[in-house]
Protein backbone atom coordinates (compact mmCIF):
# COMPACT_ATOMS: atom_id res chain seq x y z
CA UNK A 1 0.00 0.00 0.00
CA UNK A 2 1.38 3.66 -1.04
CA UNK A 3 -0.02 6.77 1.35
CA UNK A 4 1.30 9.91 0.69
CA UNK A 5 3.35 11.55 -2.39
CA UNK A 6 4.57 9.65 -5.00
CA UNK A 7 4.39 6.66 -2.89
CA UNK A 8 6.92 7.68 -0.64
CA UNK A 9 5.37 5.09 2.33
CA UNK A 10 5.24 2.08 0.76
CA UNK A 11 4.68 -1.03 2.80
CA UNK A 12 3.32 -4.94 2.57
CA UNK A 13 0.08 -6.15 1.73
CA UNK A 14 -1.50 -9.61 1.39
CA UNK A 15 -3.31 -10.58 -1.41
CA UNK A 16 -6.84 -13.14 -1.43
CA UNK A 17 -8.25 -14.41 -4.44
CA UNK A 18 -11.58 -15.07 -5.05
CA UNK A 19 -12.30 -16.89 -8.23
CA UNK A 20 -15.83 -17.81 -9.53
CA UNK A 21 -17.71 -16.79 -12.74
CA UNK A 22 -21.29 -16.90 -14.36
CA UNK A 23 -21.79 -17.08 -18.26
CA UNK A 24 -24.51 -14.41 -17.92
CA UNK A 25 -26.53 -12.61 -15.28
CA UNK A 26 -24.98 -13.34 -12.26
CA UNK A 27 -21.89 -12.00 -10.27
CA UNK A 28 -19.20 -11.28 -13.16
CA UNK A 29 -15.83 -13.31 -12.99
CA UNK A 30 -13.59 -11.76 -10.52
CA UNK A 31 -10.59 -12.11 -8.97
CA UNK A 32 -10.88 -10.27 -5.46
CA UNK A 33 -7.60 -9.76 -3.48
CA UNK A 34 -8.08 -8.50 0.18
CA UNK A 35 -5.65 -6.62 1.66
CA UNK A 36 -3.88 -7.63 4.76
CA UNK A 37 -1.78 -6.25 7.48
CA UNK A 38 -0.27 -2.60 6.71
CA UNK A 39 0.75 0.38 8.08
CA UNK A 40 1.11 3.50 6.27
CA UNK A 41 0.83 7.23 6.59
CA UNK A 42 -1.90 9.78 6.29
CA UNK A 43 -3.18 13.15 7.07
CA UNK A 44 -6.16 15.30 7.25
CA UNK A 45 -5.10 17.06 4.02
CA UNK A 46 -5.60 15.01 0.94
CA UNK A 47 -3.09 12.30 0.66
CA UNK A 48 -2.87 9.51 -2.50
CA UNK A 49 -3.15 6.14 -0.98
CA UNK A 50 -2.96 2.74 -3.03
CA UNK A 51 -2.37 -0.44 -1.66
CA UNK A 52 0.99 -2.88 -3.12
CA UNK A 53 -1.04 -6.09 -4.34
CA UNK A 54 -3.46 -7.00 -7.19
CA UNK A 55 -7.00 -6.29 -7.19
CA UNK A 56 -9.59 -7.38 -9.76
CA UNK A 57 -11.25 -4.61 -12.04
CA UNK A 58 -14.66 -6.71 -11.40
CA UNK A 59 -14.33 -6.44 -7.87
CA UNK A 60 -15.17 -3.16 -5.75
CA UNK A 61 -12.56 -1.82 -3.19
CA UNK A 62 -13.71 0.46 -0.48
CA UNK A 63 -11.23 2.39 1.67
CA UNK A 64 -13.25 2.44 5.61
CA UNK A 65 -12.36 4.20 8.64
CA UNK A 66 -12.94 2.70 12.31
CA UNK A 67 -15.37 5.52 13.57
CA UNK A 68 -17.65 5.39 16.94
CA UNK A 69 -17.06 1.67 17.75
CA UNK A 70 -17.88 0.65 14.03
CA UNK A 71 -16.29 0.52 10.46
CA UNK A 72 -18.09 2.85 7.72
CA UNK A 73 -16.90 3.51 4.25
CA UNK A 74 -14.98 6.85 3.35
CA UNK A 75 -15.13 6.55 -0.61
CA UNK A 76 -14.48 3.65 -3.21
CA UNK A 77 -11.85 3.09 -5.22
CA UNK A 78 -11.12 6.07 -7.70
CA UNK A 79 -9.24 3.96 -10.07
CA UNK A 80 -6.62 0.88 -10.60
CA UNK A 81 -3.29 1.29 -11.24
CA UNK A 82 -1.99 -1.31 -13.52
CA UNK A 83 1.74 -2.50 -12.14
CA UNK A 84 4.06 -5.03 -13.62
CA UNK A 85 3.25 -7.56 -10.87
CA UNK A 86 -0.56 -7.67 -12.10
CA UNK A 87 -1.84 -9.15 -14.77
CA UNK A 88 -4.73 -7.90 -17.43
CA UNK A 89 -7.87 -8.13 -15.62
CA UNK A 90 -6.52 -6.37 -12.25
CA UNK A 91 -4.62 -3.86 -10.59
CA UNK A 92 -3.58 -1.71 -7.28
CA UNK A 93 -6.96 0.32 -5.85
CA UNK A 94 -6.34 3.90 -5.33
CA UNK A 95 -7.66 6.74 -3.74
CA UNK A 96 -7.27 10.36 -2.58
CA UNK A 97 -8.54 10.72 1.11
CA UNK A 98 -8.19 13.75 4.50
CA UNK A 99 -8.24 12.10 7.44
CA UNK A 100 -6.79 12.92 10.86
CA UNK A 101 -3.61 11.21 12.15
CA UNK A 102 -4.31 8.05 13.94
CA UNK A 103 -7.41 7.05 11.97
CA UNK A 104 -7.71 2.98 11.63
CA UNK A 105 -8.22 2.13 8.43
CA UNK A 106 -8.35 -1.03 5.99
CA UNK A 107 -9.96 -2.13 2.88
CA UNK A 108 -13.29 -3.69 2.22
CA UNK A 109 -13.03 -6.02 -0.93
CA UNK A 110 -16.06 -7.29 -2.41
CA UNK A 111 -18.75 -8.53 -4.85
CA UNK A 112 -22.10 -7.21 -4.79
CA UNK A 113 -24.17 -9.88 -3.18
CA UNK A 114 -21.74 -12.16 -3.53
CA UNK A 115 -19.03 -12.16 -1.17
CA UNK A 116 -17.04 -9.46 0.84
CA UNK A 117 -13.16 -9.57 2.53
CA UNK A 118 -11.48 -7.21 4.63
CA UNK A 119 -7.94 -6.21 5.49
CA UNK A 120 -6.19 -6.06 9.05
CA UNK A 121 -6.88 -2.54 10.38
CA UNK A 122 -3.35 -0.34 10.17
CA UNK A 123 -3.10 3.08 12.22
CA UNK A 124 -2.09 6.35 10.08
CA UNK A 125 0.50 7.90 11.53
CA UNK A 126 2.05 11.17 10.57
CA UNK A 127 3.30 12.01 6.66
CA UNK A 128 7.06 12.37 5.79
CA UNK A 129 6.18 14.91 3.93
CA UNK A 130 3.89 18.06 4.07
CA UNK A 131 3.49 18.58 0.28
CA UNK A 132 0.32 18.38 -0.35
CA UNK A 133 -0.32 20.39 -3.32
CA UNK A 134 1.63 17.78 -5.58
CA UNK A 135 0.29 14.47 -5.14
CA UNK A 136 2.02 11.44 -6.61
CA UNK A 137 0.59 8.69 -8.51
CA UNK A 138 -2.02 8.04 -11.56
CA UNK A 139 -4.13 11.30 -12.06
CA UNK A 140 -7.87 10.55 -11.73
CA UNK A 141 -9.13 8.69 -15.20
CA UNK A 142 -12.77 10.65 -17.12
CA UNK A 143 -15.83 10.25 -15.05
CA UNK A 144 -17.18 6.46 -15.88
CA UNK A 145 -20.98 7.14 -16.54
CA UNK A 146 -22.83 5.81 -13.30
CA UNK A 147 -26.12 3.53 -13.06
CA UNK A 148 -28.27 3.93 -10.13
CA UNK A 149 -28.72 1.87 -7.32
CA UNK A 150 -31.98 0.23 -6.83
CA UNK A 151 -34.34 2.59 -4.34
CA UNK A 152 -36.90 2.28 -1.65
CA UNK A 153 -39.76 3.82 -3.64
CA UNK A 154 -40.65 6.41 -1.18
CA UNK A 155 -37.30 7.72 -1.38
CA UNK A 156 -37.25 7.99 -5.25
CA UNK A 157 -39.74 8.35 -8.74
CA UNK A 158 -37.51 6.28 -10.65
CA UNK A 159 -38.48 3.07 -11.20
CA UNK A 160 -37.91 0.08 -10.34
CA UNK A 161 -37.74 0.74 -7.33
CA UNK A 162 -38.18 -1.79 -3.88
CA UNK A 163 -41.54 -1.35 -2.34
CA UNK A 164 -41.11 -4.06 0.51
CA UNK A 165 -39.15 -6.60 2.26
CA UNK A 166 -40.38 -9.26 4.44
CA UNK A 167 -39.16 -12.18 6.04
CA UNK A 168 -41.68 -15.43 7.09
CA UNK A 169 -40.23 -17.64 9.52
CA UNK A 170 -40.69 -21.36 9.90
CA UNK A 171 -43.75 -20.73 12.45
CA UNK A 172 -45.44 -18.48 9.72
CA UNK A 173 -44.73 -15.59 11.55
CA UNK A 174 -43.82 -12.53 9.16
CA UNK A 175 -41.50 -10.15 9.84
CA UNK A 176 -41.10 -6.14 8.35
CA UNK A 177 -37.61 -5.04 7.24
CA UNK A 178 -37.49 -0.77 7.93
CA UNK A 179 -34.58 0.65 5.87
CA UNK A 180 -32.41 3.23 8.14
CA UNK A 181 -28.46 4.50 8.21
CA UNK A 182 -27.79 5.06 4.57
CA UNK A 183 -24.77 5.53 3.18
CA UNK A 184 -23.93 6.34 -0.31
CA UNK A 185 -21.61 4.05 -2.44
CA UNK A 186 -20.18 2.70 -5.86
CA UNK A 187 -19.89 -0.83 -6.89
CA UNK A 188 -18.67 -2.91 -10.06
CA UNK A 189 -21.58 -5.32 -11.88
CA UNK A 190 -21.56 -6.84 -14.95
CA UNK A 191 -18.98 -3.83 -16.05
CA UNK A 192 -20.98 -1.16 -14.67
CA UNK A 193 -20.55 1.42 -11.82
CA UNK A 194 -23.53 1.59 -10.02
CA UNK A 195 -23.55 3.68 -7.30
CA UNK A 196 -26.43 5.61 -4.96
CA UNK A 197 -27.58 4.80 -1.01
CA UNK A 198 -27.42 1.30 0.23
CA UNK A 199 -29.55 0.72 3.45
CA UNK A 200 -29.22 -1.58 6.58
CA UNK A 201 -32.75 -2.84 6.36
CA UNK A 202 -33.30 -3.79 9.68
CA UNK A 203 -35.65 -6.71 11.09
CA UNK A 204 -36.57 -6.77 15.00
CA UNK A 205 -36.76 -10.26 16.16
CA UNK A 206 -34.43 -11.28 13.09
CA UNK A 207 -31.36 -14.09 14.17
CA UNK A 208 -28.64 -14.62 11.62
CA UNK A 209 -25.01 -15.08 11.52
CA UNK A 210 -23.71 -11.48 11.83
CA UNK A 211 -25.17 -11.06 15.35
CA UNK A 212 -27.65 -8.33 14.28
CA UNK A 213 -31.08 -7.91 12.51
CA UNK A 214 -29.40 -5.41 9.78
CA UNK A 215 -29.78 -7.01 6.05
CA UNK A 216 -28.75 -5.31 2.74
CA UNK A 217 -30.31 -5.15 -0.49
CA UNK A 218 -28.36 -4.91 -3.50
CA UNK A 219 -30.21 -4.08 -6.65
CA UNK A 220 -29.75 -3.07 -10.07
CA UNK A 221 -31.39 -2.51 -13.77
CA UNK A 222 -29.59 -3.23 -16.89
CA UNK A 223 -31.99 -1.68 -19.34
CA UNK A 224 -31.93 -2.73 -22.75
CA UNK A 225 -28.39 -2.10 -24.96
CA UNK A 226 -26.56 -1.62 -22.08
CA UNK A 227 -23.30 -3.20 -22.08
CA UNK A 228 -22.74 -6.30 -19.72
CA UNK A 229 -19.75 -7.44 -19.49
CA UNK A 230 -19.24 -10.92 -17.87
CA UNK A 231 -15.17 -10.68 -17.93
CA UNK A 232 -12.96 -8.35 -16.37
CA UNK A 233 -11.84 -5.49 -18.66
CA UNK A 234 -14.35 -6.86 -21.57
CA UNK A 235 -13.87 -4.89 -24.73
CA UNK A 236 -17.25 -3.15 -24.78
CA UNK A 237 -17.71 -4.32 -28.38
CA UNK A 238 -17.91 -7.97 -27.09
CA UNK A 239 -20.11 -7.24 -24.54
CA UNK A 240 -23.97 -8.49 -24.27
CA UNK A 241 -25.91 -5.73 -25.07
CA UNK A 242 -29.13 -7.82 -25.39
CA UNK A 243 -30.12 -7.89 -21.66
CA UNK A 244 -32.98 -6.04 -20.33
CA UNK A 245 -32.89 -7.96 -16.38
CA UNK A 246 -33.16 -6.83 -12.95
CA UNK A 247 -31.06 -8.20 -10.48
CA UNK A 248 -31.45 -8.25 -6.47
CA UNK A 249 -29.62 -9.22 -3.93
CA UNK A 250 -29.79 -10.09 -0.35
CA UNK A 251 -26.93 -10.43 2.17
CA UNK A 252 -26.56 -9.70 6.11
CA UNK A 253 -25.42 -6.31 6.93
CA UNK A 254 -20.97 -6.05 6.92
CA UNK A 255 -21.23 -2.74 8.80
CA UNK A 256 -20.95 -3.46 12.46
CA UNK A 257 -19.43 -6.83 12.43
CA UNK A 258 -16.92 -8.82 10.41
CA UNK A 259 -17.46 -12.92 9.77
CA UNK A 260 -14.39 -15.31 11.19
CA UNK A 261 -11.94 -16.89 9.35
CA UNK A 262 -12.72 -20.08 7.25
CA UNK A 263 -12.00 -23.25 8.53
CA UNK A 264 -10.55 -25.93 5.83
CA UNK A 265 -10.46 -29.19 7.23
CA UNK A 266 -8.09 -30.65 4.65
CA UNK A 267 -5.54 -28.68 4.69
CA UNK A 268 -2.52 -28.13 6.94
CA UNK A 269 -2.94 -24.93 7.38
CA UNK A 270 -6.01 -22.31 7.14
CA UNK A 271 -3.62 -19.55 6.30
CA UNK A 272 -3.84 -20.35 2.52
CA UNK A 273 -5.01 -16.64 1.98
CA UNK A 274 -2.76 -13.59 1.96
CA UNK A 275 1.10 -13.89 0.15
CA UNK A 276 3.90 -16.03 1.13
CA UNK A 277 5.49 -13.76 3.37
CA UNK A 278 2.85 -12.61 5.64
CA UNK A 279 0.19 -15.52 5.09
CA UNK A 280 -3.79 -14.93 6.58
CA UNK A 281 -6.56 -16.92 7.09
CA UNK A 282 -10.25 -16.05 4.54
CA UNK A 283 -12.92 -14.70 5.37
CA UNK A 284 -16.44 -15.42 3.46
CA UNK A 285 -19.30 -12.73 3.71
CA UNK A 286 -21.95 -13.69 6.17
CA UNK A 287 -24.29 -16.29 5.75
CA UNK A 288 -27.93 -15.44 5.18
CA UNK A 289 -30.25 -17.29 7.47
CA UNK A 290 -32.11 -20.13 6.01
CA UNK A 291 -34.83 -20.40 8.80
CA UNK A 292 -36.43 -18.09 6.58
CA UNK A 293 -38.09 -17.05 3.80
CA UNK A 294 -37.59 -13.62 2.17
CA UNK A 295 -39.84 -11.57 0.60
CA UNK A 296 -39.12 -8.36 -2.10
CA UNK A 297 -41.61 -6.48 -4.02
CA UNK A 298 -41.02 -4.44 -6.52
CA UNK A 299 -42.99 -1.27 -8.45
CA UNK A 300 -41.97 -2.08 -12.16
CA UNK A 301 -41.26 -0.01 -14.83
CA UNK A 302 -44.21 0.07 -17.59
CA UNK A 303 -42.29 -1.23 -20.39
CA UNK A 304 -40.86 -3.90 -18.32
CA UNK A 305 -43.36 -7.34 -18.94
CA UNK A 306 -41.51 -9.97 -17.10
CA UNK A 307 -40.66 -13.25 -18.98
CA UNK A 308 -38.15 -15.77 -17.51
CA UNK A 309 -36.95 -15.51 -13.55
CA UNK A 310 -33.58 -17.22 -12.23
CA UNK A 311 -32.55 -18.17 -9.36
CA UNK A 312 -29.98 -18.39 -7.18
CA UNK A 313 -31.47 -20.25 -4.11
CA UNK A 314 -33.44 -23.34 -3.48
CA UNK A 315 -36.19 -22.64 -4.44
CA UNK A 316 -38.91 -19.44 -4.74
CA UNK A 317 -41.84 -17.88 -6.52
CA UNK A 318 -42.60 -14.72 -8.64
CA UNK A 319 -46.45 -13.32 -8.41
CA UNK A 320 -47.22 -10.29 -10.64
CA UNK A 321 -50.03 -7.63 -9.85
CA UNK A 322 -51.29 -4.27 -10.79
CA UNK A 323 -52.17 -2.09 -8.08
CA UNK A 324 -55.60 0.47 -7.58
CA UNK A 325 -53.26 3.21 -9.32
CA UNK A 326 -52.14 0.69 -12.36
CA UNK A 327 -48.92 0.42 -11.30
CA UNK A 328 -46.82 -3.08 -12.42
CA UNK A 329 -45.76 -4.57 -8.97
CA UNK A 330 -43.72 -7.92 -8.45
CA UNK A 331 -43.68 -10.32 -5.40
CA UNK A 332 -40.43 -12.26 -4.94
CA UNK A 333 -39.82 -14.99 -2.62
CA UNK A 334 -37.23 -17.18 -2.20
CA UNK A 335 -35.10 -19.43 0.08
CA UNK A 336 -31.77 -19.25 0.40
CA UNK A 337 -28.87 -22.14 -0.62
CA UNK A 338 -25.00 -22.77 0.09
CA UNK A 339 -23.18 -21.45 -3.27
CA UNK A 340 -19.53 -22.26 -3.51
CA UNK A 341 -16.51 -21.54 -5.05
CA UNK A 342 -12.83 -22.21 -5.45
CA UNK A 343 -9.89 -19.79 -4.15
CA UNK A 344 -7.02 -19.24 -5.92
CA UNK A 345 -4.24 -17.35 -3.97
CA UNK A 346 -0.52 -17.07 -3.83
CA UNK A 347 -0.59 -19.98 -1.23
CA UNK A 348 -3.30 -22.05 -2.84
CA UNK A 349 -2.08 -21.77 -6.91
CA UNK A 350 -3.91 -23.80 -9.12
CA UNK A 351 -2.17 -26.86 -8.37
CA UNK A 352 -2.89 -29.74 -6.07
CA UNK A 353 -4.27 -27.51 -3.27
CA UNK A 354 -6.88 -25.98 -4.91
CA UNK A 355 -9.43 -28.41 -4.70
CA UNK A 356 -9.32 -28.24 -1.29
CA UNK A 357 -9.13 -24.05 -1.39
CA UNK A 358 -13.24 -24.08 -1.51
CA UNK A 359 -15.50 -21.23 0.22
CA UNK A 360 -18.91 -20.76 0.13
CA UNK A 361 -21.95 -18.70 1.45
CA UNK A 362 -25.51 -18.89 1.68
CA UNK A 363 -27.02 -16.57 -0.29
CA UNK A 364 -30.43 -15.61 -2.29
CA UNK A 365 -30.42 -13.70 -5.70
CA UNK A 366 -32.83 -12.74 -8.06
CA UNK A 367 -32.48 -12.11 -12.09
CA UNK A 368 -35.51 -11.01 -13.56
CA UNK A 369 -35.57 -11.46 -17.39
CA UNK A 370 -38.18 -8.53 -19.69
CA UNK A 371 -40.05 -10.16 -23.06
CA UNK A 372 -37.68 -7.88 -25.19
CA UNK A 373 -34.51 -9.63 -23.47
CA UNK A 374 -32.58 -11.62 -25.76
CA UNK A 375 -31.96 -14.28 -23.46
CA UNK A 376 -35.92 -14.57 -23.07
CA UNK A 377 -36.81 -14.47 -26.84
CA UNK A 378 -37.42 -18.10 -27.30
CA UNK A 379 -40.22 -18.33 -24.66
CA UNK A 380 -42.47 -15.52 -26.60
CA UNK A 381 -43.70 -17.99 -28.87
CA UNK A 382 -45.75 -19.67 -26.19
CA UNK A 383 -45.73 -17.40 -23.47
CA UNK A 384 -49.66 -16.61 -22.79
CA UNK A 385 -48.29 -13.48 -20.27
CA UNK A 386 -47.14 -16.27 -17.30
CA UNK A 387 -43.48 -16.17 -16.05
CA UNK A 388 -40.67 -19.49 -16.40
CA UNK A 389 -38.47 -19.54 -13.37
CA UNK A 390 -35.40 -21.29 -12.84
CA UNK A 391 -33.48 -21.94 -9.46
CA UNK A 392 -30.42 -23.49 -8.84
CA UNK A 393 -27.62 -23.59 -5.91
CA UNK A 394 -24.62 -22.54 -7.88
CA UNK A 395 -23.47 -18.94 -9.00
CA UNK A 396 -22.02 -19.96 -11.99
CA UNK A 397 -24.61 -20.92 -15.21
CA UNK A 398 -25.66 -19.35 -17.73
CA UNK A 399 -29.73 -18.45 -19.00
CA UNK A 400 -31.93 -21.29 -19.86
CA UNK A 401 -32.39 -21.86 -23.17
CA UNK A 402 -34.31 -23.84 -25.62
CA UNK A 403 -32.77 -27.22 -27.24
CA UNK A 404 -34.47 -27.45 -30.48
CA UNK A 405 -33.42 -30.78 -31.20
CA UNK A 406 -33.24 -32.18 -28.28
CA UNK A 407 -37.02 -30.56 -27.53
CA UNK A 408 -35.64 -29.58 -24.05
CA UNK A 409 -34.75 -26.73 -21.75
CA UNK A 410 -31.38 -26.85 -20.68
CA UNK A 411 -29.07 -24.81 -18.35
CA UNK A 412 -25.54 -25.34 -17.98
CA UNK A 413 -23.69 -25.05 -14.05
CA UNK A 414 -20.58 -24.95 -12.56
CA UNK A 415 -19.20 -24.87 -9.16
CA UNK A 416 -15.89 -27.02 -7.07
CA UNK A 417 -16.21 -30.87 -7.76
CA UNK A 418 -15.64 -31.36 -3.86
CA UNK A 419 -16.42 -29.34 -1.08
CA UNK A 420 -14.05 -28.34 1.18
CA UNK A 421 -14.44 -31.42 3.44
CA UNK A 422 -13.40 -33.28 0.52
CA UNK A 423 -17.04 -34.64 -0.08
CA UNK A 424 -18.77 -34.43 -3.40
CA UNK A 425 -20.51 -31.03 -4.37
CA UNK A 426 -24.03 -31.70 -5.39
CA UNK A 427 -26.74 -29.51 -6.75
CA UNK A 428 -30.38 -28.85 -6.92
CA UNK A 429 -32.33 -27.27 -9.70
CA UNK A 430 -36.25 -26.20 -9.85
CA UNK A 431 -37.83 -25.29 -13.15
CA UNK A 432 -41.56 -23.86 -13.07
CA UNK A 433 -43.13 -23.76 -16.25
CA UNK A 434 -46.48 -22.31 -17.26
CA UNK A 435 -49.22 -25.09 -17.66
CA UNK A 436 -49.96 -23.30 -21.04
CA UNK A 437 -46.13 -23.26 -21.99
CA UNK A 438 -45.69 -26.68 -21.36
CA UNK A 439 -48.41 -27.56 -23.53
CA UNK A 440 -46.79 -25.71 -26.40
CA UNK A 441 -43.25 -26.74 -25.41
CA UNK A 442 -43.85 -30.56 -25.30
CA UNK A 443 -47.16 -30.63 -26.43
CA UNK A 444 -48.28 -32.68 -23.12
CA UNK A 445 -51.96 -32.89 -21.28
CA UNK A 446 -50.50 -32.05 -17.96
CA UNK A 447 -54.42 -33.58 -16.79
CA UNK A 448 -53.02 -37.02 -17.86
CA UNK A 449 -50.01 -38.84 -17.02
CA UNK A 450 -46.99 -37.67 -17.80
CA UNK A 451 -43.19 -38.30 -17.08
CA UNK A 452 -39.83 -35.90 -16.59
CA UNK A 453 -36.79 -36.94 -18.16
CA UNK A 454 -33.74 -34.82 -16.52
CA UNK A 455 -30.37 -35.17 -18.02
CA UNK A 456 -27.16 -34.13 -16.77
CA UNK A 457 -24.06 -33.79 -19.54
CA UNK A 458 -20.50 -33.56 -18.52
CA UNK A 459 -18.32 -32.48 -21.28
CA UNK A 460 -17.06 -35.65 -22.96
CA UNK A 461 -17.84 -37.50 -19.84
CA UNK A 462 -20.97 -38.26 -21.69
CA UNK A 463 -24.66 -38.31 -20.00
CA UNK A 464 -25.91 -39.28 -16.47
CA UNK A 465 -29.93 -39.48 -16.10
CA UNK A 466 -30.55 -37.96 -12.74
CA UNK A 467 -33.59 -38.78 -10.69
CA UNK A 468 -36.24 -36.31 -10.29
CA UNK A 469 -36.97 -35.54 -6.72
CA UNK A 470 -40.52 -33.77 -6.64
CA UNK A 471 -42.89 -32.76 -9.33
CA UNK A 472 -46.27 -31.40 -8.65
CA UNK A 473 -48.87 -28.44 -10.18
CA UNK A 474 -48.98 -25.59 -8.46
CA UNK A 475 -51.51 -22.38 -9.12
CA UNK A 476 -51.51 -23.25 -12.63
CA UNK A 477 -47.22 -23.90 -12.98
CA UNK A 478 -45.92 -27.10 -13.26
CA UNK A 479 -43.24 -27.60 -10.77
CA UNK A 480 -40.31 -29.96 -10.90
CA UNK A 481 -37.32 -29.88 -8.61
CA UNK A 482 -34.25 -32.64 -9.21
CA UNK A 483 -31.00 -33.04 -7.13
CA UNK A 484 -27.87 -35.43 -7.15
CA UNK A 485 -26.12 -34.01 -9.72
CA UNK A 486 -22.82 -33.41 -9.71
CA UNK A 487 -20.39 -30.23 -10.15
CA UNK A 488 -18.08 -29.12 -11.82
CA UNK A 489 -19.83 -28.42 -14.79
CA UNK A 490 -23.07 -30.03 -16.04
CA UNK A 491 -25.93 -29.09 -18.69
CA UNK A 492 -29.00 -29.97 -17.16
CA UNK A 493 -31.74 -30.64 -19.83
CA UNK A 494 -35.86 -31.25 -19.19
CA UNK A 495 -38.25 -32.83 -21.27
CA UNK A 496 -41.65 -33.80 -20.69
CA UNK A 497 -43.39 -36.49 -22.33
CA UNK A 498 -47.13 -38.03 -22.56
CA UNK A 499 -46.48 -41.56 -20.81
CA UNK A 500 -49.08 -43.75 -19.57
CA UNK A 501 -46.73 -45.49 -17.48
CA UNK A 502 -46.02 -41.73 -15.50
CA UNK A 503 -48.50 -39.94 -13.21
CA UNK A 504 -51.35 -37.28 -12.84
CA UNK A 505 -49.82 -34.45 -11.26
CA UNK A 506 -51.54 -33.19 -7.45
CA UNK A 507 -52.26 -29.66 -6.80
CA UNK A 508 -49.32 -28.39 -4.50
CA UNK A 509 -50.48 -24.89 -2.50
CA UNK A 510 -48.19 -21.55 -3.67
CA UNK A 511 -46.20 -20.17 -0.17
CA UNK A 512 -46.65 -16.19 -0.19
CA UNK A 513 -46.19 -14.04 2.71
CA UNK A 514 -49.83 -11.75 3.06
CA UNK A 515 -49.42 -8.30 3.84
CA UNK A 516 -50.53 -4.90 2.72
CA UNK A 517 -47.52 -3.81 1.28
CA UNK A 518 -45.99 -0.95 3.45
CA UNK A 519 -44.65 2.39 2.00
CA UNK A 520 -42.00 4.06 3.73
CA UNK A 521 -43.33 7.74 4.79
CA UNK A 522 -39.65 9.86 4.78
CA UNK A 523 -36.05 9.28 3.94
CA UNK A 524 -33.62 7.77 6.75
CA UNK A 525 -31.84 10.07 8.62
CA UNK A 526 -29.72 7.44 10.40
CA UNK A 527 -32.79 6.07 12.20
CA UNK A 528 -35.42 4.04 11.47
CA UNK A 529 -38.51 5.13 9.56
CA UNK A 530 -42.27 4.76 10.14
CA UNK A 531 -44.30 2.21 7.91
CA UNK A 532 -47.71 3.11 6.37
CA UNK A 533 -49.82 0.64 5.53
CA UNK A 534 -51.82 1.17 2.39
CA UNK A 535 -55.22 -0.39 2.67
CA UNK A 536 -55.61 -2.65 -0.84
CA UNK A 537 -59.19 -1.96 -3.06
CA UNK A 538 -61.82 -4.28 -2.13
CA UNK A 539 -61.62 -7.06 -5.03
CA UNK A 540 -64.44 -7.63 -7.42
CA UNK A 541 -65.05 -11.24 -8.93
CA UNK A 542 -63.87 -12.25 -12.09
CA UNK A 543 -65.04 -15.07 -14.28
CA UNK A 544 -62.86 -17.24 -16.18
CA UNK A 545 -63.63 -20.64 -18.66
CA UNK A 546 -60.90 -23.22 -18.03
CA UNK A 547 -60.94 -26.15 -20.86
CA UNK A 548 -59.90 -30.09 -19.85
CA UNK A 549 -60.30 -31.36 -23.92
CA UNK A 550 -63.93 -30.80 -24.58
CA UNK A 551 -64.88 -30.34 -21.27
CA UNK A 552 -65.14 -26.39 -20.39
CA UNK A 553 -65.86 -24.76 -16.60
CA UNK A 554 -66.31 -21.48 -15.23
CA UNK A 555 -64.74 -19.97 -12.12
CA UNK A 556 -65.55 -17.19 -10.12
CA UNK A 557 -63.98 -15.15 -7.60
CA UNK A 558 -61.73 -12.68 -6.77
CA UNK A 559 -58.79 -14.17 -8.55
CA UNK A 560 -59.76 -17.48 -10.21
CA UNK A 561 -57.46 -20.14 -11.20
CA UNK A 562 -58.23 -23.37 -13.24
CA UNK A 563 -58.61 -26.38 -11.31
CA UNK A 564 -55.85 -29.03 -11.73
CA UNK A 565 -55.34 -30.46 -15.47
CA UNK A 566 -57.47 -27.27 -16.83
CA UNK A 567 -55.85 -24.66 -18.66
CA UNK A 568 -57.45 -21.43 -18.93
CA UNK A 569 -58.59 -20.07 -22.16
Amino acid sequence: MRIGQGGNARILATTISVVFALLFIGTPLVSAEDIGQFSGKITNTPQFIQRTGCDSNGASADLQQYLNGVWVDVAPAKGRTATAGCNGNSGEPWIIVSLPVGTQVRWHIWAAGAWSLYSDPGEMTTPTTDSAGALGGPAPTAPVPEMPILQPCAFTQTLPCIQSFTLLDGKGKVLTATPRNAWTTSYIFGGQVFSGNLYDWNVPGLTQSNGNSDLIITAEYFPLKTPYCWLPNQAVSTCDYGADTIRVAITPSWRKSNPGPFHFPLLPDDKICGSKKSPQTCTPGWDLSENYKYQISLKMPEDFTIAMLVGEGKSGWLTKSTDSKGSKNVILIGTPAMKTYTLNSDLAPIADDQSKAVMGNVGLSFYIHSNKSEQAQWTNGCNGGDTLSFWRTSIIGNTPEWSKGDEAVQMQMGGPHFLADGTLNTGLFQIQVPISMAQCLWNVDLSKAVRATVQATYGSQGATEVVTTSEYVQKGYYVLTTAGFHYSSPTLKVKLKQDASGKVLAEAPVDVISEPEPILTAAPTGVATTIKAIAKPVAKNVTISCARGKTIKKVTGPKPTCPTGYIKK
